[in-house]
């Protein structure tokens, strides 16, 4: 049953009457769309943490840091749209090769050019490796002697354009994993390799931990490992060092040619991988 009901001629109902109704009515309203609100946002949060991109944050251990989901793979991936546009350190006699030219039988598994990495997206325009000439010459050597004992080498990152450096630095201002590109870089350069040993069908040999694997296990010197693993990181620093490379002490796949700091002869660059030829 509906009264008829008019709020200026009803008898003991005033205008403050009506006011107070009206606030009463807009209270229920806002609670409404501040709790449907909150739903929303908790669902969108939840889906986030089961879709989102993978970036690195820093874990409770100081020395180690742990991959999680986050949906600053969006800021990331535009900033680098502003960061390409950064003053180019590209001298016009680079140096850069590209290794499978100077290495025809060495593999690739070039990360960054997919979102197999630590950021969960791609960074490079193509799957492509490029050293200065010097070092693709010595990891030639290296590569020769590996074939004497039926493996041979697998990369997964040499040059790194520096705008992709500062994209990283942005994700991950941790100098044990990423270089700061105030300092040049080491990849920016072309002198530093990411690679593993692989047996003659090309199958990775056992190491410490996979790729871009931010902790303690991938240190250089970390020995609570099996037998046959220790020996075979054993194996692919000390191949590498006889040809003038150093192996990173908080990474293990990740070596440095001989005088890599020399800001003359390795100067760091911000050429673009589609721009190599």
């Amino acid at each position: 049953m509906f009264l008829k009901y008019s709020p200026l001629k009803a008898k003991g109902v005033s205008l403050l009457s009506l006011g107070r109704f009206i606030l009463c009515f807009i209270h229920i309203g806002a609670c409404y769309c501040c709790s449907y609100d909150t739903l929303l946002a908790f669902a969108l949060q939840s889906r986030e943490k089961g879709q989102g991109k993978r970036v690195v944050q820093e874990s409770s251990n100081s020395n180690s840091m742990d991959v999680a989901p986050s949906s600053r793979s969006n800021e990331l991936q535009n900033s680098k749209v502003s960061l390409s546009n950064t003053e180019k350190l590209s001298p016009e006699n680079h140096n850069l090769v590209e290794v499978c030219r100077v290495i025809p039988n060495i593999l690739l598994d070039i990360r960054y050019a997919t979102a197999h990495n630590f950021l969960g997206f791609s960074l490079y325009a193509k799957p492509a490796c490029y050293l200065h000439k010097k070092v693709a010459d010595a990891l030639l050597k290296v590569q020769e002697e590996l074939a004497s004992m039926g493996l041979g080498l697998k990369i997964f990152d040499g040059y790194r354009p520096l705008s992709v450096q500062q994209l990283m630095w942005k994700a991950v201002k941790d100098e044990r994993y990423v270089a700061n590109p105030m300092q040049g870089g080491r990849h920016t350069r072309g002198t530093a390799v990411d690679l593993t040993l692989v047996n003659h069908e090309g199958r990775e040999l056992e190491m410490p931990t996979s790729y871009d694997d931010f902790t303690e296990k991938a240190h250089s010197d970390y020995s609570d490992l099996p037998k046959k693993t220790l020996q075979n990181r054993a194996l692919l620093a000390n191949v590498m060092k006889r040809q003038g490379f150093q192996q990173l002490p908080t990474e293990w796949w990740h070596f440095d040619f001989e005088g890599w700091n020399d800001d003359i002869q390795f100067p760091s660059l911000d050429i673009e991988l589609e721009q190599l030829k």
